[in-house]
């Protein structure tokens, strides 16, 4: 099991670095381990962890299908991480109502959990995918949510991911001068990170 973790550890780490061949053989082996050794919680991550490969290669039909092959019950993390990726995938895919959907399933069940670091992650998600319509008020409001849930989760690259989209949303909507205060902010706290 030490195994299989490393290897899917060293897999994000490649899909961060950009280094998608690297990342997909990787996890391709911890995939594979994790359904030698039985290990149904495991195999469900390992897959998490292809889908969100296959994400980052632009072939949403793929990772759609890899996360539906997914089975249940899993525990409320990877629910959680299943629904919020579904929301990125149906985006790529233009689905928005779907999109919709995962991320509005993935917030009800990070807020029954009472986990911050999910609360973040899934506000962050349904940010993006108003983003996505161009709800501009609701882009703020949720990437607003996820600040808060970050500094209690105490997850500075959440927070800091959260300002970011809306940093974009205020670009989007030609509203430079906030963007570019939300920049100056951003700066100022990488350079205490």
């Amino acid at each position: 099991t030490l195994t299989v973790d490393l290897a899917m550890l060293a897999g994000h780490a490649w899909i961060d670095l950009g280094r998608l061949d690297e990342a997909e053989a990787t996890l391709a082996a911890a995939a594979a381990a994790a359904r030698v050794a039985g290990d149904a919680t495991r195999t469900a991550a390992a897959s998490l962890s292809m889908a969100r490969l296959l994400y980052w290669r632009g072939r949403y039909a793929d990772a759609d299908a890899t996360l539906r092959q997914i089975a249940d019950p899993q525990p409320r993390a990877i629910q959680v991480q299943r629904s919020l990726l579904g929301a990125r995938v149906s985006t790529g895919q233009r689905d928005y109502s779907g999109a919709m959907a995962a991320a509005s399933a993935a917030r009800q069940a990070a807020t029954d959990a009472n986990d911050p670091v999910l609360v973040a992650a899934a506000a962050y998600a349904t940010a993006f995918v108003h983003m996505a319509v161009a709800d501009w008020a609701a882009v703020d409001r949720d990437s607003a949510a996820s600040i808060v849930a970050a500094r209690t989760a105490h997850d500075p690259l959440r927070a800091i991911r959260a300002r970011l989209l809306r940093a974009e949303a205020e670009r989007r909507q030609g509203r430079v001068a906030a963007a570019r205060a939300d920049l100056h902010h951003l700066r100022r706290i990488t350079a205490t990170l």
